[in-house]
Parts: C-alpha cells; sequence; structure tokens
C-alpha cells in the first residue's frame, strides 16, 4: 500500500496524527484534573513534619484529654467519637 499509494498513504497519516493530537488536549485536560489533587496530597503528606508535638497531641488524644479545638467542641456538644 506504501509503494502503491504513497499521497494516500501520507493523507492517512496526516489525518491520523490530527486526531490524535485534537483528542490528546482532552486527554490531557482529564488527566490533570484527577491528578493533580492527588498530587497536592501526596507532596503534602511527604512534607508534613511530624515533630515531638504532634506525638505529645496524639497522647494526649489517645489518653482521653481532648486539648485541641475541634476536642473542645465535641466534648461541649456531647459527641464522643471513638477512634
Amino acid at each position: 500500500m506504501r509503494t502503491d499509494h504513497p499521497l494516500v498513504t501520507l493523507g492517512g497519516i496526516i489525518l491520523v496524527a490530527y486526531f490524535f493530537i485534537s483528542v490528546f488536549q482532552s486527554v490531557l485536560v482529564v488527566a490533570f484534573a484527577l491528578l493533580f489533587p492527588v498530587f497536592l496530597v501526596l507532596v503534602h503528606a511527604s512534607l508534613r513534619l511530624r515533630g515531638i508535638a504532634n506525638r505529645a497531641a496524639n497522647v494526649k488524644e489517645q489518653l482521653g484529654i481532648r486539648t485541641s479545638v475541634m476536642g473542645q467542641i465535641l466534648d461541649r456538644t456531647g459527641l464522643n467519637v471513638k477512634v
């Protein structure tokens, strides 16, 4: 086919390339919309510093001493959340 009809082959290649280029933009937009939030979550999780203050707060939460603002709100509303 390539040797017998080179212009038809060239036209087919150009049409297929144009189709893929026109669809590729839409695929990139959808992929960016889905993967960018996941990327941000992973970057945040990898850069988050977990120091001694955070570990102490976790121990206080486990012992039942709620010192965070959300813990105080839960105590005042009478909600008991078991983790």
